[in-house]
């Protein structure tokens, strides 16, 4: 009850905000960063807006996102359910809620909207991806292998589809190929720390005689 009283609280105020200042909440809203403050700045600018349809979809779009790197699941799940409503065609917004079911451990619905995509746009590499990496979770792997190796095909230098190819390749076991996309995936960012690490890990498991 206390959280939905200072949720009610926080819309109250943002419907009050002087237009410069719910503008200031949108570009904030917008910035990229994922953190609580940038979340708060979404929800007063969705109480401030009159934008409807699209342009509104793409507000709770962002907070969405925001509550997805946030792990707030299930207020994700709420905000990128309302995009959908606002605008069915929202490619994007099926993917997002793809990774969110995902994280929900439920990959029925997350291949569906992964699938959803693929159907709109058959050579996007991220929803092949994406789709890649919920075959992986159920251990399908000749499923995921032909996905990611269709989404490199597309995008040579997609760093993703590299990335989760080997993540897969190292969860069937086969060390070498996994080696060898978290070399490129590494070459393509130089500066990601989880492919250098990843790369670090499987270099040693290999040295160790791991498994292929």
């Amino acid at each position: 009850m206390l959280r939905l009283l200072a949720g009610f609280m926080l819309l109250l105020t943002a419907s009050t905000l002087p237009a410069a200042a719910a503008t200031d909440d949108e570009d904030t809203c917008y910035s990229g960063v994922f953190t609580q403050q940038e979340i708060d700045a979404c929800t007063r600018a969705l109480g401030a807006t009159d934008k409807v349809g699209k342009e509104l979809a793409g507000l709770y779009y962002e907070r969405a996102l925001k509550y997805r790197l946030t792990r707030q699941y299930q207020l994700a799940l709420a905000d990128v359910n309302t995009v959908l409503k606002l605008d069915p065609g929202f490619r994007f917004a099926y993917t997002l809620r793809a990774h969110v079911y995902a994280d929900l451990g439920d990959f029925t619905r997350a291949l569906a909207d992964h699938n959803k995509v693929i159907e709109l746009e058959p050579n996007s590499a991220v929803a092949l991806t994406g789709r890649g990496i919920a075959y992986t979770r159920q251990r399908k792997y000749a499923l995921a292998f032909a996905d990611f190796d269709k989404a490199v095909a597309i995008d040579a230098g997609y760093f993703y589809g590299y990335y989760y190819r080997a993540e897969a390749y190292a969860q069937a076991g086969d060390l070498k190929k996994a080696l060898a996309d978290y070399e490129k995936a590494a070459s393509l960012r130089p500066d990601d720390e989880n492919a250098q690490a990843r790369l670090k890990e499987i270099r040693a498991r290999l040295r160790g005689g791991g498994k292929r």
